[in-house]
Order: structure tokens, then C-alpha cells, then sequence
């Protein structure tokens, strides 16, 4: 008795559309959860004196250069979103089907540690 073993090769087309930079999706972010960055810069700590409340002038130059991790994740919490939602605020991937051309959908689900136990 002979045996076959076959294996499908199956190939996708894998396009990623649209990069932004961690500035670009926070601004987008904001935007989308409803502030402005007025509303934002209100909310947010101010490093030197420790108080609350930031001049938007600031906050503006604060998205323009290098943000530190700990104001990303400050503005996340003010807006509500988690440090992925802002990751992947605004990233376009698509995969096309090599034989047909169609659209293949893939959701992807993440989790927090904290939700896996």
C-alpha cells in the first residue's frame, strides 16, 4: 500500500495600508473619543509642579516630538482607551485571497492578562 502525503500551500497578499506615528494616533484617538486637546491638556499632570492642568500650547508641543510611554499612557487613561486601542488606532491590514482576489477577514482578539486569568 503506498502513501501520499499532500500539502497545500495556500499564500496570502498581505497589504498593510496605513502606518502612523504614536503621536498621530493619539490625536486621532482623542478625537474620536469626543475631547479636544484642550479638554485633554486640562486633565493631565503637570511634571514640574505636580498639579493638574497643562496649557494646550503644551500638549500641542508634547504630540509634536518624542512623547514619553508614561504621557501615552496618561492620555489613554483620560480618554478611556487602553495602551492597545491607541497602538492600533488607525492601522489599515488587509489580505487578499491570491486565487480570487477577494477580501479575507480576520478578527483578531486581544486580551490583557488580567482577562486570561
Amino acid at each position: 500500500m503506498d502513501i501520499y502525503i499532500f500539502t497545500i500551500n495556500f499564500a496570502v497578499k498581505f497589504y498593510k495600508i496605513y502606518s502612523m506615528t504614536i503621536n498621530d494616533k493619539l490625536k486621532l484617538a482623542i478625537k474620536r473619543q469626543g475631547f479636544t486637546l484642550s479638554s485633554v491638556a486640562s486633565k493631565m499632570r503637570n511634571d514640574r509642579s505636580g498639579e493638574i492642568g497643562i496649557s494646550q500650547p503644551s500638549m500641542s508641543e508634547m504630540l509634536k516630538g518624542d512623547i514619553p510611554f508614561s504621557r501615552v499612557e496618561e492620555i489613554a487613561n483620560i480618554i478611556g482607551l487602553s495602551i492597545m486601542d491607541i497602538i492600533l488606532e488607525g492601522e489599515s491590514i488587509h489580505f487578499v485571497c491570491p486565487n480570487c482576489g477577494k477580501p479575507i477577514t480576520i478578527e483578531i482578539k486581544i486580551k490583557t492578562l488580567m482577562e486570561i486569568r
